[in-house]
């Protein structure tokens, strides 16, 4: 009896061990059938990554070329603006340059038939009603003064911005505000004017002061006085300058005050280029 226990026993030992490895076989089977797809599964999820990261970097560089092209596009459209501009006012400058030369033109013309047909009456018409100074000068030279204009544009206004006190005597008054200074003759640093051209200029000054003199200087000599008491005093002047003269305004009297804030004023412009008197003509 003992010996069938025995047997029996073995029996079911060596059917569960047999039982056991059966199952444990089985599933090391399913393991080894999982682990190659879940691999691959891995390796298409790694590239699907990397092309949907590919594709956003190229997406973002062909926005940022397309945003860069639309910039240059705008520029150009800009640049064709103004050079259209730019042409339509050459174009302008040139329809008025054809112009004028074809008037210019009918007017020679149409003055030298009439100086062939009227010579004496022109001579008895410049002798009555031209002033004697010009009734020798050559027809042509009064054609050209009669329509002489200025080549040379100057013209300058400045004022005095803060008051100058205690000035010496002789000493240059500085008008400091430049308001206009065509041509750059004016030096507001030193207050004084350099005639760029011969010519006939025109120039005013106001000053106002508790009480002082003042003179309009050219290369150091007074060519217009100014006296002002306690008050505000003005003068004005035509004078004829060579290139390079140095035109100022410059205190008289020693330890005097002038006003600024715009009260005191200095300026000037070409009227006439060229040092001919004759020029002043109709």
């Amino acid at each position: 009896m003992k010996a069938v226990l025995i047997l029996s026993f073995t029996v079911c030992c060596i059917i569960f061990r047999g039982v056991t490895c059966y199952q444990h076989d089985i599933y090391d089977s399913h393991e080894k059938e999982k682990a190659p797809t879940s691999d691959i599964k891995e390796y298409i999820n790694k590239i699907v990554s990397e092309l949907v990261e590919q594709h956003s970097n190229d997406m973002k560089a062909l926005k940022h070329k397309v945003d860069s092209q639309e910039n240059k596009i705008k520029n150009l459209e800009k640049d064709a603006l103004v050079h259209k501009s730019v042409i339509s006012e050459l174009e302008n400058r040139i329809e008025t340059l054809e112009a004028t030369r074809m008037g210019n033109n009918g007017k020679e013309n149409k003055q030298n038939t009439s100086e062939q047909h009227t010579n004496f009456t022109s001579k008895t018409f410049n002798s009555k009603f031209e002033p004697a100074s010009t009734q020798n000068v050559k027809p042509e030279i009064r054609r050209r003064v009669r329509r002489a204009n200025v080549e040379s544009p100057t013209a300058f206004s400045a004022s005095i911005t803060s008051d100058q006190e205690h000035l010496g005597q002789g000493q240059d008054i500085t008008f400091d505000h430049v308001i206009t200074n065509v041509g750059g003759a004016y030096n507001n640093h030193h207050g004084s004017f350099i005639a760029p051209v011969s010519g006939t200029y025109v120039f005013y000054f106001s000053l106002h002061s508790p009480g002082a003199r003042a003179d309009l200087m050219v290369n150091g000599t007074a060519i217009a006085n100014l006296y002002i008491g306690n008050d505000q005093a003005s003068q004005q002047v035509i004078v004829t300058l060579k290139a390079g003269d140095d035109v100022s305004v410059q205190n008289i009297q020693s330890d005097k005050l002038y006003w600024g804030s715009g009260y005191s004023t200095f300026s000037g412009f070409l009227l006439y280029e060229g040092m001919d008197v004759n020029q002043i003509v109709g």
